[in-house]
């Protein structure tokens, strides 16, 4: 693990050589990349390590639109996965010659791959025909030790039509958030980026072909994935265009040794239905620490989800914002972590659903801990840190302020939402109890957690993931992810 005094120094090399912030989105090309020369390079020119045999589990999450056999899916939950052995993750070491610099990869290509594709009604499971997929991530440049996080982490094909022969960052990809370069090994929550140990990072996601190109096309039938349930599309249609960036979260999971319990289909669905006469769930995602009933799980998967009649919204105004808010639901969590999931309901008139378009803040609310707590997204975008910053969240309260239509794909106005409709929304992602800012997302006291009463003893979500480069305070680099589905999940 680095000392304080490295990351400190890391930390002046990143402002001094405009690594963070706007400004360093005039290097978008280099901050890419490496990733994508990675994958490629590292099948083709040999490799240089290799780890200690166990079973590992990939798992890549997101929302997307696309394609499987004759369905045509939108806003389904997505979850891939590639299963393997880290004595077949692999290190090698290349020079880009795009621009001179050194890149160093982990990558693994031997492994069975399938995603799961789920919406209200509906859930495929499908396999890949062997030899498309491979997991792979940019640790960075070895000239320039030590090496304190990544550049991109995903879900990689091989590709005929693809120069280099890959697509690394399709079917999926993710970079920023608690993957990006300097801030998986932040000491406070350090983070393997060597693919043979357990970790979950989450960060802007990519189903970008050509990536890093600015542009993501969507992928013809020339460049389908073939699986046992027909071949497969995946669209990107969430992007601001302005700065190059998708504005929608995804997660990757690494689980070494995991237990086989409960398909990913199944895990990201509500355990009870909507009800009343517009029924509605809301749903929340993220990767935190988190404890149940007494028993701890770090950097586990947290899905919160409560139901409800959408004709209980009402409209909100107080000293802290204005907007929306359903105080009327069950709620559900569900922890996922080593293939193991864990559930528990919560115990009445604990949580409510908000959002706040004053600030640009949505999530889970409790009477307990505030609009913070368990789980908040808020736009993160004053920071100007790039790692959360142009996100969903971001572009709702862009397009109400300033009607930039043209700085956003055609399907990112129809997530405006008042709580009653489906939406789907990312941003920076906090479970902070009490002193919580919805403008910056800063946390004035992130070792404080606040316990909620569920059928299996309390719960506790931890503000895990935070940094402090301004004087502010802690605000997070992590991202979650909001949707709301409406209908019953009853036939």
């Amino acid at each position: 693990m680095l000392s304080h005094g490295n990351v400190a120094a890391l930390r002046t090399a990143e402002k001094d050589g405009d690594m963070k912030g706007n400004s360093f989105r005039f290097n978008f090309a280099t901050r890419r990349a490496i990733w994508g020369m990675a994958a490629f390079l590292c099948v083709a020119f040999g490799l240089i390590t290799s780890a200690a045999a166990a079973p590992v589990t990939y798992t890549g999450i997101t929302i997307a639109d696309g394609q499987l056999g004759s369905w045509n899916f939108h806003n389904a939950r997505i979850t891939l996965r590639f299963s393997g052995d880290t004595n077949n993750v692999q290190v090698v070491q290349f020079t880009d010659p795009t621009n001179g610099s050194m890149a160093q990869v982990a990558i693994i290509s031997e492994g069975r791959s399938s995603i799961t594709v789920s919406t209200l009604r509906r859930t495929v499971h499908a396999t890949f025909a062997p030899n498309q997929i491979f997991v792979s991530l940019d640790q960075g440049d070895p000239t320039s030790p030590p090496l304190v996080g990544g550049r991109g982490v995903g879900f990689g094909m091989f590709s005929a039509t693809a120069p280099g022969g890959v697509e690394p960052a399709y079917p999926f990809g993710i970079e920023d958030g608690t993957v990006d370069f300097g801030d998986a090994a932040n000491p406070s929550f350090f983070l393997p980026t060597d693919l043979t140990e357990s970790v979950g990072f989450s960060g802007r996601a990519f189903l970008c072909l050509g990536f890093p190109n600015r542009s993501c096309p969507a992928p013809t039938s020339a460049q389908a994935l073939h699986t046992d349930k027909g071949d497969l599309l995946l669209f990107q249609p969430y992007e601001d265009t302005f700065d190059g960036d998708t504005i929608q979260a995804g997660f990757f999971l690494a689980d070494v040794n995991p237990a086989e319990e409960e398909d990913e289909g199944s895990f990201l669905s509500p355990p009870l239905s909507g009800f009343g006469y517009k029924p509605i769930s809301y749903n929340g995602f993220l990767v935190a620490d988190v404890s149940l009933g007494g028993q701890f799980y770090g950097g586990a998967q947290v899905y919160l989800s409560f139901v409800s009649d959408a004709s209980r919204v009402v409209p909100f105004a107080d000293s802290t914002g204005s907007g929306f808010i359903n105080p009327v639901g069950l709620a559900q969590v569900k922890i996922r972590t080593g293939g193991r999931t864990v559930s528990a309901t919560l115990a009445p008139n604990q949580l409510y659903v908000y959002y706040d378009t004053a600030h640009a803040s949505i999530g889970f609310g409790s009477y307990a801990g505030g609009r913070g707590y368990p789980l908040s997204l808020t736009q993160n975008q004053d920071q100007g840190v790039g790692l959360v910053e142009n996100s969903a969240l971001w572009a709702l309260s862009d397009l109400a302020a300033n009607g930039d239509t043209n700085h956003y794909t055609a399907a990112v106005p129809g997530l405006a939402t008042d709580l009653t409709n489906e939406t789907v929304l990312s941003a920076a992602a906090s479970s902070c109890a009490s002193s919580f800012d919805q403008v910056t997302s800063i946390c004035g006291n992130t070792g404080l957690v606040i316990p909620l009463h569920t059928s299996r003893g309390d719960l506790l979500v931890y503000e895990d993931y935070t940094d402090s480069e301004t004087s502010a305070g802690p605000y997070s680099v992590t991202w979650g992810m909001f949707w709301s589905v409406l209908g019953s999940n009853r036939e």
